[in-house]
């Protein structure tokens, strides 16, 4: 059971999809493990940098958000504040080792992934075209 990039997922812009395609491969990598029942302490390391290039790749929208005075930027800034408190939570819940890194968290990451791609992220393509956003 693998989790890859998948062509519906495509913004057309490169920078984005870029990004995209790395945070597919991180979960993909972190499932992989939990497959392979790496330690406890590996699966920590890949989720803690998966949440740093998270929090890169979201700077990088908002970013862009700002610069371009995309409308529906604060709706948008907020799911992902939702998203990083959660898999905050989640991942001192796992330092703390009161919940562990397995399939209920890989379904979550991938469905909010796949959701937020095609249902949020999709709807500032326009706009970013608009304003040569590459």
């Amino acid at each position: 059971m693998s989790f890859v990039w998948q062509k519906e997922f495509e913004t057309g812009i490169k920078s984005i999809d870029d990004q995209h395609k790395i945070l597919v491969s991180m979960i993909d990598e972190l499932e992989t493990a939990v497959v392979e029942k790496k330690s406890d302490e590996f699966l920590e390391v890949i989720l803690s940098k998966m949440i740093k290039y998270v929090a890169k790749h979201f700077s990088h929208e908002e970013k862009t958000f700002i610069f371009t005075k995309y409308s529906d930027a604060d709706n948008h800034m907020r799911e992902h504040e939702k998203l990083k408190q959660q898999v905050l939570d989640f991942h001192t819940k796992v330092q703390a080792k009161t919940a562990n890194v397995d399939q209920t968290i890989l379904d979550f990451l991938k469905t909010w992934l796949t959701e937020h791609i095609m249902k949020t992220d999709k709807k500032y393509i326009a706009h970013f075209n608009s304003k040569n956003v590459q």
